[in-house]
C-alpha cells in the first residue's frame, strides 16, 4: 500500500514537472524579439495621493507609513519613451505632470486647518527590471466568447526605480483664490533662509504590469511611490514662523494669516485682523517625521515604435 502511494506521488510530481516545462517552454517562445522591437511611445494617465505634514494621519500602526483619502486624489498626466537593453531589462524617460492636494480635514489634526495644493512637473529616468517579460501575443481576450482564453496566460511584471526632478508651486484657497504661498515667507527654514527652492530631487519606485491589446500595443498599469528630497512642499517643513507680530505691526496681515491658519478665517476681514492682534503663534511651525512623498497610479498606452538599420528609434508606429 504505502509502495503504490510512493509510485503516484512519483507519477504525479513527474507529470508536473512535464506540464511546468511545457508551458515554460511555450512561454519562452512568446517572447517578443526586443532588439527589433526596443522602443516604446508611452502615453497616458492616473491619479495622485500626497503623504505630506498637512493632512497627516495618526502617528501610529499603518497610518504612520501610509495614508490616503479618494478626496485628496488628483489628476495627473504621463509622457515618456521606453528603450529595451535586453528581454529582462529596459529603461524609461518620463515627463509626469498633474496636481498634489492636502487638507488637515481628512488628517488627525483638522484644527491646524491647513489646505494646500500644488501643480508639480516631474521628469524622471527609471530602470525596469521585468520578472515576468514581455510577451509576443496579446494576453486581454474576449470574456465572453474565446473558449481559449486563458491557455498560455502570462501577465508581464516589473519592478522599476530611478531618479527624478520635480517643481512644485504650493498653494492655498484664500480670499476665493489659489494664492501662491512661497512669495509670503511663510516659514523659516531650519538653515535660517527665508524660503525654500521649489525643485527637489525625488526617487521613484514601484511596480508595473502589462496588458498586451495589440501585436505592437499595451497598456501598463503602474503604481509608484516618490520620495522627494524636500519637506516644503506643502509649504510646512520643519521651520519656525516667521516674526509675525512684526509682521501684523507692519500692516502685512495677509502674511501672517497665510503662516498660521488656526484662526480659521478663509478670507481677509476686520475679525481676522483683531484675531490676528490678538494672538500669534511663534516657534516650530510643524512636527512632521518624513520628507514629502507622493504617490501615483497610472494607465498608460505604449506603443511599438519602429528602429531603424543602425538601432535607433525612427518614431515611426507600426500599423
Amino acid at each position: 500500500m504505502q509502495k503504490q502511494l510512493h509510485m503516484k506521488f512519483i507519477a504525479h510530481f513527474l507529470l508536473f514537472v512535464v506540464i511546468f516545462i511545457s508551458l515554460t517552454n511555450s512561454a519562452e517562445g512568446q517572447v517578443y524579439k526586443w532588439r527589433k522591437l526596443r522602443y516604446e511611445l508611452i502615453a497616458g494617465g492616473g491619479v495622485s495621493n500626497f503623504m505630506s505634514d498637512v493632512g497627516e494621519a495618526e502617528n501610529s500602526g499603518l497610518s504612520k507609513y501610509f495614508w490616503t483619502n479618494v478626496n485628496t486624489w488628483r489628476p495627473v498626466g504621463v509622457i515618456g519613451m521606453r528603450m529595451a537593453f535586453s528581454d529582462r531589462h529596459k529603461a524609461k524617460a518620463v515627463l509626469s505632470t498633474g496636481f498634489l492636494y492636502a487638507n488637515d480635514a481628512y488628517g488627525a489634526w483638522p484644527e491646524n486647518q491647513y489646505e494646500v495644493r500644488t501643480s508639480i512637473t516631474e521628469i524622471s529616468a527609471q530602470y525596469e527590471f521585468y520578472i515576468i517579460r514581455e510577451q509576443k501575443k496579446r494576453n486581454i481576450y474576449n470574456f465572453l466568447g474565446a473558449s481559449q482564453r486563458f491557455r498560455n496566460f502570462v501577465l508581464p511584471t516589473y519592478l522599476f526605480a530611478g531618479i527624478s526632478g520635480v517643481y512644485f508651486n504650493p498653494k492655498t484657497l484664500f480670499d476665493d483664490e489659489w494664492v501662491a504661498l512661497r512669495q509670503y515667507n511663510t516659514e523659516v527654514l531650519p538653515n535660517g533662509k527665508e524660503t525654500y527652492f521649489p525643485v527637489a530631487l525625488a526617487i521613484p519606485v514601484g511596480i508595473g504590469i502589462q496588458f498586451k491589446i495589440a501585436k505592437y500595443i499595451s497598456v501598463n498599469i503602474e503604481a509608484g511611490w516618490r520620495l522627494a528630497f524636500t519637506d516644503y512642499m506643502d509649504d510646512l517643513g520643519h521651520g519656525d514662523y516667521p516674526d509675525l507680530e512684526e509682521a501684523i505691526a507692519n500692516g502685512d496681515y495677509t502674511r501672517a494669516a497665510l503662516s498660521y491658519r488656526g484662526h480659521g478665517f478663509d478670507r481677509m476681514s476686520d475679525q481676522l485682523r483683531q484675531s490676528l492682534e490678538e494672538y500669534v503663534p511663534s516657534g516650530s511651525r510643524s512636527v512632521g517625521e518624513w520628507y514629502d512623498q507622493y504617490q501615483f497610479v497610472t494607465a498608460t498606452l505604449n506603443f511599438k515604435l519602429k528602429t531603424g538599420r543602425k538601432g535607433q528609434p525612427r518614431l515611426r508606429l507600426y500599423r
